[in-house]
Order: structure tokens, then sequence, then C-alpha cells
């Protein structure tokens, strides 16, 4: 019977060793934010700390003249709406975790989202 209950404390060890790095990837921080923090700063700040840029944002062709302006100095940006004056949407992905940038045409930080 001594060694069964040796199993069993090495088997919920074992079970616990496994599960962990599942449980620390959910965990990634996302870095601090401010709103009217330039779109740029955040972008370098998500680089530094492991994001890359998503595969929306990889794949996005802009429609617009100004948005090929924007994509060219940050290719995270997935989209703006209209013709440039409306909202854009900067996307990132750190082990499997997705988190998106909104930002106005000029550069300045409104709000960002964790889009699991």
């Amino acid at each position: 019977m001594h060694n069964l209950g040796n199993i069993f404390k090495l088997g919920t060890l074992v079970g616990t060793l496994l599960s962990w790095p599942a449980a620390a990837l959910a965990d990634i921080p996302v870095p601090r934010f401010s709103v009217g923090q330039p779109v740029s700063t955040a972008h370098q700040k998500l680089l530094d700390q492991g994001w890359s840029v998503s595969n929306d944002a990889l794949k996005a062709n802009p429609n617009h003249s100004e948005h090929h302006q924007l994509k060219a100095p940050l290719p995270s940006l997935i989209t703006c709406s209209g013709t440039g004056e409306g909202l854009c949407a900067y996307g990132y992905n750190r082990k499997g975790k997705r988190l998106r940038l909104i930002a106005q045409p000029n550069g300045s930080l409104l709000r960002w989202l964790d889009v699991q």
C-alpha cells in the first residue's frame, strides 16, 4: 500500500508539471499603455517584449493611399475605417494570445483589446 501512495503522489506531481506551461501561456502580460500614447511607441514596446505582427496584419492589403502610408512604418496595421479619417486597428500575437490596438489616424492610441 505504501507504494500506491507514492505512485499517486508522483502522478499528481507529473500532472501539475505538465499543466503548468499551458497555464503560464494564458497569463502572458499585456504591456501598459496609455490613451494618447503614439501607436509607434506601443508597437516598439510590444516587439521588445516578444510580440509579433499578427497574421491578419501581414495579410492585410490597404485600399487607400493614406493606409499605405500608415502601413509602411507599422506593418501591424490591419485596417482603417473610412478613407483614412477613421479609426485604425493594429494586430499582434504572442504564444497564442492576440492583441489589437485601436488608434486615431494621427497615431494616438485610443484602446487595446485582448481578443482571445
